[in-house]
């Protein structure tokens, strides 16, 4: 039954995120809510585990506070962004969004948060889907490359260890997930610079 308050399609969404936390063994995080004020603050952070009873309809949360509760509070409120399994992009995505964040806020602020956090990362469970590429593309790209990135014109950065060849990594320009096609000609071959700037740039 959703809180008092509470819109029935948001409260599913959490229930349905909790389920796959549950499911999956994910990580969950709490965010206590100021009733007042309607914020929320770094130091309201908790790390929860999950309980289910009464055949799968009732969750307990118990909340382990990651620093002391700085807001009075009479709700909590469940970060579903971090109960689904995330992708690597979704997650490359979102410590880009978090870093530009950090960068407009003041040396203060980061410094305050940098002697609170804990000096070891939490694990996260990334969810990836993969294609099983056709070797035969690769190395029809790479040798029609000959060691020039196909994008800046310039040689490889450097020769792999292993065989001395020289270092360029196989780009598709339509994704494969996207239903780009694994092919020569969806191909090109680019140093690791060019490759980053076609995905993210």
């Amino acid at each position: 039954m959703p809180p008092a308050g509470t819109a029935r399609t948001t409260w599913l969404a959490h229930w349905h995120g909790l389920e796959l936390a549950f499911q999956y063994n994910l990580p969950v995080i709490g965010v206590l809510k100021d009733v007042r004020s309607h914020l929320c603050s770094m130091g309201d952070v908790f790390d929860c585990s999950i309980r289910k009873q009464i055949a799968g309809k009732a969750m307990w949360l118990r909340l382990y506070p990651r620093r002391p509760i700085t807001c009075k509070t009479e709700s909590v409120h469940v970060d579903s962004d971090r109960l689904v399994p995330e992708s690597m992009q979704g997650y490359a995505r979102r410590l880009e969004a978090s870093v530009i964040a950090a960068q407009n806020q003041s040396a203060e602020e980061r410094s305050a948060r940098l002697l609170a956090a804990p000096p070891h990362p939490r694990r996260l469970q990334l969810m990836t889907v993969g294609f099983e590429r056709n070797p035969d593309v690769v190395v029809e790209v790479l040798l029609r490359a000959n060691g020039i990135c196909e994008l800046c014109k310039l040689p490889a950065p450097f020769v792999r260890r292993l065989d001395g060849s020289p270092y360029l990594e196989v780009h598709h320009r339509t994704r494969l997930a996207d239903g780009g096609e694994d092919t020569v000609g969806n191909a090109v071959a680019v140093c690791p610079n060019c490759h980053r700037k076609a995905h993210y740039g």
